[in-house]
């Protein structure tokens, strides 16, 4: 009987077996396996502080980034007024809306399986 190694996790299984036995990866020969960007978003989760092509984290790294940049106006328009309190407010939104929602994607891509 044919036996195939696993690509995330090295154990050796049966080759037409869907998904690995000891770590739930699916099989090369599996249609989710060749699914487009598989490969680059498992780079992704191991590396991090690179983009991934999951619309899910996307979207949600928009809306964030969106979030803060409304905050971020709102809140030092009213301090600093028009046009210096409004444009440092969505420069400073864009800036921690950015950072912490990639610091929270790195995060969860570190503890995807």
């Amino acid at each position: 009987m044919p036996f195939g190694t696993c690509r995330d996790c090295g154990a050796f299984f049966e080759q037409t077996a869907a998904v690995c036995p000891v770590c739930g990866a699916p099989s090369r020969e599996s249609p989710v396996a060749s699914a487009p960007g598989d490969s680059y978003d498992r780079f992704a989760n191991k590396v991090g502080l690179v983009p991934n092509l999951r619309a899910r984290d996307n979207l949600f790294q928009a809306a964030f980034v969106a979030v803060t940049t409304v905050l971020g106006t709102t809140i030092l328009g009213v301090l600093g007024g028009w046009p210096m309190g409004v444009l440092s407010g969505a420069a400073l939104g864009l800036l921690v809306g950015g950072l912490l929602s990639g610091g929270a994607l790195m995060i969860r891509g570190f503890l995807r399986k």
